[in-house]
């Protein structure tokens, strides 16, 4: 695949091209400038690539809804953002099937973190899943 941002200028990824057998993960890595934030685009449709350029299973990634698509992928940015918002909440934002986790009732906050498995990260906070962990 060939992906310009807007016609006229060079394109930010040339002739790429991979496939990812089922149950394996890709890493992708590179120095700054090569593509990776744009594959990441791409692949998540926040970007949408060109007609019949990019398959999941053999299906067009355009066919697909975003939400399907989306609870299909998993992505660790270079760089970490939590929200102005509770340990809890920011756990709970990723996962729209756990909206229960967004109420704020102790039960729930642990819920959300024993759902993350990040119960030892969470008990080092003084203040636990209440907790603000600061504005970006």
């Amino acid at each position: 695949m060939t992906f310009s941002y807007r016609d006229g200028v060079p394109p930010a990824l040339s002739n790429v091209s991979f496939k990812i057998d089922a149950g394996k993960t890709l890493a992708i890595v590179g120095r700054t400038g090569s593509g990776k934030t744009t594959i990441l685009n791409l692949l998540t449709r926040l970007y949408n690539p060109p007609e019949g350029s990019v398959f999941i299973d053999g299906h067009d990634i355009l066919n697909v809804s975003l939400s399907s698509l989306r609870n299909q992928l998993g992505c660790v940015p270079q760089d970490t953002f939590l929200f102005s918002s509770t340990i809890g909440e920011n756990i709970a934002f990723a996962d729209r099937d756990f909206p229960r986790f967004r109420h704020n009732s102790r039960r729930t906050r642990c819920d959300a973190v024993r759902w993350a498995e990040a119960e030892s990260v969470d008990s080092a906070s003084p203040h636990n899943r209440a907790e603000n962990p600061g504005a970006r």
